[in-house]
């Protein structure tokens, strides 16, 4: 047999070779693992995808905490700004209603603020009324002077315009 002729497993030309049951054998598993590594590929991405898609939700979800946070630390230090100056006006001797318009981000700009105020405000004690001005008696007279009958016969008129009723 010479080198060119042809044996019954081997094909004589290129167009037998594409025909020969081994080529289409192996076509057909090479076209298999091709579409098996194309659903693969498909699955991988989209499990990429899903995992991404995950991760913007849980960074979605920590934005949102994150703003709340900041909403939260917001609140907080207004209300002990709040309450900080309901303490310094109270101890420095402000009415609420002013100590609610003290301005200042710290205890020692609040205090100098309140100092600037208190002097603009009448004191006065909460709750108490002020004590009524009296006028001075012009002539004071003694517990034994005003047991004696006589004493006041003699001085009614006196008496009567000390105390401030009609004689």
């Amino acid at each position: 047999m010479s080198e060119m002729e042809s044996t019954p497993d081997v094909p004589g030309s290129w167009d037998e070779v594409f025909k020969h049951p081994r080529f289409k054998s192996l076509n057909e598993r090479a076209k298999t693992a091709e579409q098996a590594l194309a659903s693969m590929q498909a699955a991988q991405d989209d499990a990429e995808k899903r995992r991404l898609a995950e991760e913007q939700k849980w960074q979605a979800l920590a934005e949102k905490y994150a703003t709340d946070l900041t909403a939260l630390q917001t609140q907080a230090e207004g209300e002990r700004l709040a309450r900080l100056r309901l303490e310094i006006g109270q101890k420095v001797g402000l009415p609420v209603e002013l100590a609610n318009l003290l301005t200042g981000t710290d205890e020692s700009g609040l205090l100098a603020h309140a100092q600037t105020l208190l002097p603009l405000v009448k004191p006065s004690t909460p709750g108490v009324p002020p004590a009524p001005t009296r006028t001075p008696v012009a002539e004071p007279f003694t517990v034994d002077q005003l047991s004696d009958p006589k004493f006041v016969r003699e001085n009614a008129d006196k008496i009567w315009a000390a105390g401030g009723q009609p004689g």
